[in-house]
């Protein structure tokens, strides 16, 4: 039973070092695409991604989204999603034409996605940061009403 304990322990961890990984990946990924736009849109056309300019910007755009949603812990799942989406695009673009690594690293980003998927943001978030203000001004608003409530006699 040892050991169903300390894997219990462990969650935040992989689930923060998933997180970790995909925002370092994703962020350098995403501010590359812009600074060597053209590079990008001539990998763009080999891989004959249709507009080849504006998806490099797209692209882009939507891999520094998902790596700031991943590197601080806001809105995760939906980060998670959109690197599922964008490593199946890049499987079925580069992967198809170039193979290699154009296909195993996507499935790891894929299978990384899937921890912060299952696991959500994990306590070192900023989503868990929230939830606790919320959760705290809850419990302060029931005293307070549960109070009022005395005064007046009503409980």
């Amino acid at each position: 039973m040892g050991w169903i304990t300390a894997a219990a322990r462990t969650r935040p961890i992989e689930g923060l070092a998933a997180r970790l990984v995909l925002a370092g990946v994703f962020l350098s990924a995403g501010v590359g695409k812009f600074a060597d736009h053209a590079g990008y849109v001539e990998r763009f056309e080999r891989w004959s991604i249709g507009a080849p300019g504006a998806m490099v910007v797209v692209t882009g755009s939507l891999e520094v989204l998902a790596g700031v949603s991943l590197l601080v812990g806001l809105l995760p799942r939906l980060g998670a999603l959109t690197v599922v989406g964008v490593m199946a695009g890049a499987i079925a673009t580069a992967g198809r034409v170039d193979g290699g690594r154009d296909v195993w690293v996507p499935l790891i980003m894929i299978a990384l996605a899937a921890i912060v998927l299952v696991r959500g943001a994990g306590p070192w978030s900023a989503q868990a940061r929230l939830a606790g203000i919320r959760a705290s001004r809850t419990r302060s608003e029931g005293a307070r009403n549960t109070r009022c409530l005395t005064r007046v006699g009503a409980v």
